[in-house]
């Protein structure tokens, strides 16, 4: 193909069609609503009325027709006739990229919030009314709510209410496209949905990303209403290609300001740019297939583009969240050309993805993602740890936590010797892992900080409160609450001052006090979000109180990083790592653990700002100078010196090895457990759909000692609560497991074990299973054996009221 541009495919393309009162109106919010061939369905007229219908007046509607031939034009007339805040923009030929409809109905629109609709998507009646005055109360510039996506008639999974806010966009896409609203402001910064060829399915992701790091989204939690296209075969998701790892690729090459509305005519929908790796250009090249037909497309002189000598690396990362410990080691490389792409992945990450890396890093969780040591080492991927805590010491500090015990046990396995390398987030932690001789090849990768260029310290006004900001964390709470807020109390007796603090936790009656103001942060899994609520507030100190514990040697200094980052100083208890940079670096203070230690420090800065500000200063420099990407991408290349991209033959050779483990009765590629599984393709299987509460099935055991019981789960949607899983015979229960839902495994076996059932060969058990949710989660179903679902069986459980047919549930008894 030759090279595209936006301007070129536009040529000729559009008509504009204004609503009545397009010249004269002004609207608040601008609704646009890309649609094709969705008048027959009823789609397009429900989500139009849907619009119109809303009880907040002040919108207007700007439909893009991509050339649609179904009657669509006729209703647009109808609608526009009707009601004259509809306004049109219609293709005289059909484009066939919705992130150029979006573009050409925002050069059009005057609304200072911008709402986005699909034509199979239908609003709640109080959606925007809700919206906008949230909005407004927040001071927000980006905002999401609630809508059911339905997968199949009458069920639906709710995207919009992660727990994890924003923090999780880097892992999966729960922000539904029919539930957002940006200001200008945004889209003029970030950008619009970009046009090119391989991100088609997933653009609305791509720029929701990009939109968390430059602002804070707001979780509204207001239902926005409904989306069905899933259940349509020619909707975007179920008719265009995907590649993961091309998109990823894309989007470490996009730059902001070339997706900017200014700018936007002169993208490349094929752009190629030298570095990219053999497997985007053929990812890209397998696009166009979809838009050959179109009357913008045009073929190039039939060469190939010329494949990059050195393509980046393709990096997995896989954590259990997108947590600081991602975010500080890896989140802010994103956006550097460092050859190198990141897929962020999390313990459902698809083994097939998992095949096309080139290297794998496991963060922190090793007990949790033990799973995808075993693949790599399977698929000969060189595969890495990284830790920013000692386990061993913590788990004697801490000895009635679950986790740090676990994780602690599994590191003294021997496990870390087959991994190709550990990262540790500081000096101290790698010599410490060195002596207990854990790796051959261990290295040191520091956090980064974010912002460049930094801020300027937040003097204090002599007529304003002065600010202080306590971020929390578990065993600090106590000594804020002991000995901090006592400190503030006496400060107060001499200036007013504000408080930032988590809002869970109790400040008690000095709350009363008429000199301090707290002003509650609303708590974030996300460390970017919680960056962004208490920078706003512009605090002068950053306040990291804690206990002496001997882990602290092995810490990092996140808190003298997020302190430069919110433009405030750092004022920690008197404790490693800080001790040692306050009396080496004069970045920071560090006191005591009493009142009045607390008082005379914090006092102090207050009476002398510009100290205070010369050791900001120098906070800034230390931390801009040492936690740099640059510093950590140069710590990845030397770790990954001898690591070339993987050939294509290599990864059809991984796939091949996957294929053949399952096919061919070898089970799980990353089951933990070295047994034999029953294979997934031996019958044909059908997925029951979200189950709600309780299901019950006879099952026939083929082992002489049953100890181990497989069942696949799977869930349109994330789901978290229990599942209480009961083994009976005629005389009652046998055994009961309890699994958690954030730990099977999502269209595959999950093992159950439990105590040995002796002498159960031809036995008939009957399981239970106690679907326990919590609020908000997904519903999960199990796979059931096709080929004994009758008729009868299908109608019944279609009703509510399941057969009791043995060996309907596909299971492995071990």
């Amino acid at each position: 193909i030759e090279k595209m541009k936006v301007k070129e495919i536009l040529k000729d393309c559009s008509e504009w069609m204004p609503g009545r009162d397009y010249d004269t109106a002004k609207p608040l919010v601008s609704v646009l609503l890309p649609t094709f061939r969705r008048a027959k369905s009823g789609l397009f007229e429900t989500a139009v009325r849907s619009v119109l219908n809303q009880d907040f007046r002040d919108l207007e509607l700007i439909l893009i027709d991509d050339a649609s031939t179904d009657g669509t034009a006729d209703l647009i007339r109808h609608f526009m006739q009707i009601d004259p805040r509809v306004s049109c923009i219609r293709h005289r030929f059909n484009v066939g990229l919705p992130a150029i409809s979006e573009y050409e109905g925002y050069m059009k629109a005057r609304g200072e919030y911008i709402a986005f609709i699909f034509d199979d998507n239908e609003w709640e009646r109080d959606y925007i009314g809700k919206t906008i005055p949230c909005m407004i109360r927040n001071h927000a510039k980006a905002a999401y709510g609630r809508v059911r996506n339905y997968y199949a008639v009458g069920q639906f999974t709710e995207n919009g209410n992660s727990q994890a806010g924003a923090a999780d966009l880097h892992f999966s896409n729960y922000i539904a496209n029919g539930g957002v609203i940006l200001s200008r402001e945004v889209i003029e910064t970030v950008g619009l949905y970009d046009p090119h060829v391989v991100l088609v399915r997933l653009c609305d992701w791509n720029l929701w990303k990009r939109v968390s790091e430059k602002y804070e989204w707001l979780e509204t939690g207001i239902m926005a209403g409904s989306e069905y296209g899933q259940l349509q075969k020619d909707s975007l998701g179920n008719s265009y290609k995907m590649d993961m790892w091309a998109c990823l690729e894309r989007e470490h090459c996009q730059r902001n300001e070339t997706l900017c509305p200014l700018c936007f005519e002169e993208i490349e929908v094929d752009q190629i740019f030298p570095d990219n790796s053999a497997q985007y250009i053929d990812a890209a090249l397998d696009s166009y297939d979809l838009f050959r037909e179109k009357a913008w497309f045009r073929e190039g002189d039939g060469e190939s583009p010329l494949q990059s000598s050195c393509p980046p690396l393709r990096i997995m990362i896989i954590a259990t969240g997108f947590s600081a410990s991602v975010v500080l080691a890896f989140g802010r490389l994103l956006k550097q050309r460092n050859g190198m792409v990141f897929y962020f992945g999390g313990r459902t990450t698809p083994i097939y993805d998992v095949a096309q890396a080139d290297a794998v890093i496991l963060v922190r969780d090793l007990s949790v993602l033990e799973k995808y040591r075993l693949i790599c080492g399977r698929l000969d991927i060189p595969c890495y740890l990284y830790l920013d805590d000692n386990f061993s010491e913590l788990a004697k500090e801490y000895k009635h936590d679950l986790f740090i015990q676990e994780q602690s046990k599994t590191l003294k396995k021997g496990n870390t010797r087959s991994f190709s390398g550990i990262m540790t987030s500081t000096e101290e932690l790698k010599d410490y892992y060195k002596r207990r001789e854990l790796n051959n090849c261990l290295a040191v990768l520091e956090p980064c900080i974010n912002e460049v260029p930094l801020q300027a310290y937040n003097m204090i006004d002599t007529e304003q409160h002065v600010t202080v900001a306590f971020m929390g964390g578990g065993f600090r709470n106590e000594i804020f609450q002991n000995a901090v807020i006592p400190a503030i109390s006496k400060i107060a007796n001499r200036r007013k001052i504000r408080v930032l603090y988590p809002s869970h936790i109790d400040v008690g009656s000095y709350k009363e006090e008429k000199n301090i103001e707290f002003i509650p942060i609303e708590f974030s899994l996300s460390l970017d979000t919680a960056i962004f609520r208490y920078k706003k507030h512009h605090p002068q100190f950053l306040l990291h109180c804690g206990p002496e514990v001997k882990n602290n040697i092995y810490k990092t200094e996140n808190a003298l990083i997020n302190a430069v980052q919110i433009g405030a100083v750092l004022v920690a208890s008197n404790t490693m790592p800080y001790k040692r940079t306050a009396k080496e670096k004069g970045c920071c203070v560090c006191v005591d653990n009493t009142v009045e230690d607390w008082y005379t420090a914090l006092l102090g800065l207050i009476e002398d700002q510009d100290s205070a500000r010369k050791m900001y200063c120098a906070a800034k420099e230390y931390c801009g100078t040492r936690y740099t990407s640059e510093r950590a991408v140069a710590t990845l290349k030397e770790l990954f010196q001898n690591i070339v991209p993987t050939p294509y033959y290599e990864i059809v050779c991984r796939l091949r090895r996957i294929m053949f483990e399952q096919i061919y009765g070898m089970g799980d590629i990353g089951a933990t457990s070295q047994r034999p599984t029953r294979s997934l393709t031996e019958v044909p299987l059908s997925f029951t759909g979200g189950l709600a509460a309780s299901r019950t099935y006879p099952i026939t055991c083929c082992v002489p000692t049953f100890s181990e019981l497989g069942i696949c789960f799977s869930s349109f949607g994330k789901a978290s609560g229990t599942i209480r899983i009961g083994i009976f015979c005629s005389e009652g229960q046998l055994r009961e497991c309890v699994l958690d839902m954030d730990c099977y495994v999502h269209d595959g076996w999950t093992y159950l074990e439990f105590d040995p059932i002796e002498n159960a060969a031809g036995q008939v058990y009957t399981v239970k299973l106690d679907f326990e949710y919590d609020p908000d989660s997904a519903l999960v179903g199990v796979f059931e054996d096709a080929t004994k679902r009758t008729f009868c069986y299908r109608l019944l459980n279609k009703l509510g009221f399941p057969l009791k047919k043995r060996d309907i549930l596909f299971a492995d008894c071990r």
